[in-house]
This record gives structure tokens, sequence and C-alpha cells, in this order.
């Protein structure tokens, strides 16, 4: 819920570098260890209770978001928010069969004017 408290945290404790954008007027920190990128940081947005604790999420990127979420889907899993459009590419929440939540990621690709 601090996330430049958190921003220097994780710099000052992994060595991380981070680097500060807007996406879709929210700022992120993304965290580099040399070249890769390694984690990223946003405030919790309001929708998310005021109960819940900061947390980490997950995010596995796919090539094509439409199949990962139909194979979730059949296998078990929900999609509990999206597909979305970000700056990133294109995100969902996902949820797997057990109530474990986790994110996939299309990145790179344009919302096409939509």
């Amino acid at each position: 819920r601090k996330p430049e408290a958190s921003t220097d945290f994780y710099e000052a404790t992994f060595g991380w570098k981070s680097e500060t954008t807007e996406v879709g007027g929210t700022r992120y920190a993304t965290f580099w260890l040399a070249d890769e990128p390694v984690a990223g940081l946003m405030a919790m947005p309001p929708q998310v209770p005021a109960a819940a604790p900061s947390h980490w999420l997950v995010y596995f990127t796919v090539a094509d978001m439409d199949r990962a979420v139909a194979t979730a889907r059949e296998l078990g899993g929900a999609v509990a928010r999206g597909p979305t459009m970000t700056g990133p590419g294109r995100i969902a929440i996902m949820e797997d069969p057990s109530g474990a939540t986790f994110a996939i990621c299309e990145p790179g690709i344009s919302d096409g004017g939509q």
C-alpha cells in the first residue's frame, strides 16, 4: 500500500534498479537486475478491499491469450478478471482449480483501437 517505500526496500534488499512509468493512469515500477526485468510494483487499485494485505502476483507470458484462457477453463480454472489491454500487453487474472491466483500476459499486442 506504500509503493515508494516498497520500491526503496526492494532496491536496497536485492540490488535491483527501478524505472517508474505511467500505465493506464497508474504508476508502475519495473525492477531490473542487470539488463533483465525481474519484477514490477504498483499500488493496489481502489477495488481491492482495505483488509487485503500487500502481495505478489505471478505473471506467466503466453503466446496466445485466447487459447491460454480457453485451455485453463477446460482444465477447471477460471478467469477472475480480463483479458484487459495494458501498457505491456493483454493480461488476465486467473484462478487454478484450487483457487490460487496468477496472471497471464500476452506482451506487445495492440488493442487495434478497440
